[in-house]
């Protein structure tokens, strides 16, 4: 019998899993640090998110670059940093 499923955000998430052939069991997902920054909707986690592509857009980029592939690269390099330095959430840092 489960009494409770629990989260902690930017760690872990429980769910209660079931399937037609087998009894329901509790699931955890742990979010990958990067796969975190890419779906937080943080207020905080957005602030730093916002901070750190101010940084990352300063820095020089290659000028054989489209202007889609200057901005693709400025994303994905923020959400690296930010991944690096703060995998669970900026709040749980």
């Amino acid at each position: 019998m489960i009494t409770k499923m629990q989260t902690k955000k930017g760690f872990y998430s429980e769910s209660f899993i079931r399937t037609p052939d087998q009894p329901g069991f509790v699931g955890r997902s742990e979010p990958h640090p990067f796969s975190y920054w890419v779906a937080t909707t943080d207020p905080l986690d957005k602030n730093a998110f916002d901070e750190e592509y101010k940084i990352q857009e300063a820095k020089p980029r290659s000028q054989s670059m489209t202007k889609q592939e200057r901005k693709t690269a400025i994303l994905i390099d923020t959400i690296n940093v930010l991944a690096k330095k703060y995998p669970h959430g900026f709040s749980n840092s």
